[in-house]
């Protein structure tokens, strides 16, 4: 792909997850470079093996011009030197192994601001810290500075960083969130895997919303909604610190024991940060969970079988699935699998279904032993394997050993219903809150009403009065209204009007885009256009419907890819592509 480098000279490199541009979307016009790592040709950037269980320790040194700034993965801050004239080196290492892939690196024209932990936090006292006791379970890893003990530290101290013009910004919404995000993941999970944190806002290139290293948490500008009502990504970020890389799988294919668990985790941290009470933090995540079995039935409908999985098949693995234990390894104590399965598949990279089965898993499995009983032993599951990789087996098996009176349930039904097979799972048979969920009743009254309005004419409006909805709610009213074969033009313009459509978050412009598309409403076109180049971490599904709509939609999201296709996620670019093949 094309790259640039600190002084704006392009070049070419094999396809490795670096990034490019930072001057549309915050008018820095100065460059950048950034890699969040990559399960597969992350040998590009420097020599190392694909697997999980080739994990290393690494140390870099990266020379920049004086003004640019170098953020890395690394135990602690950067020592930074002077390098020549008008370089600055940065020198950054790390103690604990980890797979290769988690190495993420970014350089640029950006400026950082220190968090103010004290502002905001209210540090556990005196007795409450009762969960928070020395690990029952020795450590079994390498040696490397553990930070399994220190209960000392609920928050750690954390950086933001971002072009100068976006960090005021920035700086605003998240300097009082992600210090009560922190806390409340040390209530939950224990204490912080790492030392400290930087965040970096990236440009609206990056491919992704968030992605989580040891040390480093970069983000999409995507999250910057005014509001804070995409905080909860960050909540899913921080909670990979615990799932996916102080805990992570040994193998690819069970991706989902870090994005299930980091998907399950994310809703009680990010209610915790928010400081809900009990039944407002239950009436969100119910709904949140509705929301994410509309987009797994969806995604079912619409991803291949193989990429339905959650676990290899015995003739995959060559060894026995579902007897609760770890596979035999061969005579040099090597795992079977040492490839990466559908790691060259473009699809991959835009399928939630390990993030959905893996989070519906563990919330059958809260449901079967009570929510409390089930965090508390994921703090045990955490202090019992940190610093390992596992596979399912173990996870299952401690399951069982803490709850051995667990009914209706044993781990060969798990594997048949949740791992080893595509669809969806036979014990989630609905997800539908229940009906005392009132954030829930009210989406129904506000869909009653819209119905009767897209039924009269116009003028039924205004004898209508519609509540103010949070955007979760927003999201779901616009899902049902959707599944309404026509809205009138009229109709959608009151929608777009009541409630400020082009002014909420990227999920909520994201269904209104789709009402758009589908009902050929062209007059609100440029929506669908900003949203293209503005939200490419969310965009590429928006293309394949524009596609399938009419002549006039498809003219558009050509001229749209055009205008963007060079700043674009190589990956992404590549997938919008072959669709234009397609057509």
């Amino acid at each position: 792909m094309v790259r640039q480098d600190l002084e704006g000279r392009r070049y070419v490199r094999s396809p490795f997850s670096a990034r490019c541009v930072d001057r549309v979307q915050h008018r820095s016009e100065r460059p950048c470079v950034f890699t969040q790592g990559a399960w597969i040709n992350n040998r590009s950037l420097f020599p190392c093996q694909e697997p999980p269980i080739a994990m290393a320790t690494w140390q870099a040194t990266v020379t920049v011009k004086d003004d640019a700034v170098v953020l890395m993965t690394g135990d602690e801050n950067a020592v930074i030197s002077q390098a020549g004239e008008g370089l600055t080196s940065y020198y950054y290492f790390t103690t604990m192994s980890l797979p290769c892939s988690v190495l993420a690196l970014a350089a640029g024209y950006w400026v950082g601001e220190q968090i103010a932990l004290t502002r905001s936090v209210n540090f556990v006292k005196d007795g409450s810290l009762a969960n928070h006791r020395s690990p029952e379970f020795a450590c079994e890893h390498e040696d490397y500075p553990c930070r399994a003990s220190t209960h000392h530290q609920p928050v750690i101290p954390t950086r933001i960083f971002a072009p100068a013009s976006v960090l005021p910004s920035a700086a605003k919404l998240f300097s009082d969130y992600i210090p009560r995000c922190l806390q409340a993941a040390f209530d939950c999970l224990g204490p912080h895997p790492f030392p400290r944190l930087d965040v970096l806002v990236l440009p609206r290139c990056f491919a992704s919303l968030g992605m989580a290293s040891p040390n480093l948490l970069l983000i999409s500008h995507t999250l910057l909604a005014p509001d804070g009502s995409m905080c909860i990504r960050i909540a899913h970020e921080v909670c990979h610190a615990w799932f996916g890389l102080l805990l992570g799988a040994q193998d690819w294919t069970e991706e989902w024991l870090s994005e299930g668990f980091a998907t399950f985790s994310e809703d009680h941290v990010h209610g915790c940060a928010m400081k809900w009470n009990e039944v407002l933090r239950s009436e969100r995540a119910e709904l949140r969970a509705y929301l994410r079995y509309r987009t797994l039935v969806a995604e079912l409908d619409n991803t291949t079988p193989d990429l339905q999985m959650l676990h290899l098949v015995d003739s995959e693995r060559g060894s026995s699935s579902h007897k609760g234990t770890v596979p035999r390894s061969d005579g040099n104590g090597e795992p079977y699998v040492r490839y990466v399965k559908n790691g060259m598949n473009p699809e991959k990279s835009f399928t939630q279904v390990h993030y959905l089965k893996g989070y519906f898993l563990l919330r059958h499995l809260a449901a079967k032993v009570g929510c409390e009983q089930f965090y508390t032993f994921l703090r045990r599951y955490v202090w019992r394997f940190h610093g390992q990789l596992v596979l399912s087996q173990q996870f299952f098996a401690m399951f069982f050993e803490t709850f051995p009176d667990v009914r209706g349930l044993t781990v060969k039904d798990i594997y048949r219903d949740w791992l080893d097979c595509p669809g969806m799972p036979a014990p989630l048979a609905g997800c539908e809150p229940s009906p005392i969920n009132r954030l829930y009743q009210i989406v129904l009254e506000e869909r009653d009403r819209w119905r009767h309005v897209n039924r009269q004419s116009a003028s039924a409006l205004s004898d209508k009065e519609f509540q103010v909805l949070e955007p979760d709610q927003l999201v779901l009213l616009l899902e049902l209204l959707l599944e309404l074969d026509t809205v009138a033009k009229v109709t959608l313009a009151s929608l777009r009007r009541q409630y400020r459509l082009t002014e909420q978050n990227a999920d909520v412009r994201h269904r209104w885009c789709e009402l758009v598309v589908k009902h050929h409403y062209y007059t609100c076109d440029s929506d669908v256009a900003t949203f293209l180049a503005d939200e490419q971490s969310m965009g590429v599904y928006m293309y394949g419907e524009l596609l399938l709509s009419s002549a006039r939609h498809r003219r558009l999201v050509r001229k749209c890819f055009d205008a963007v296709a060079m700043e674009m996620d190589a990956n992404s670019r590549r997938t919008v592509a072959e669709m234009f093949g397609n057509v």
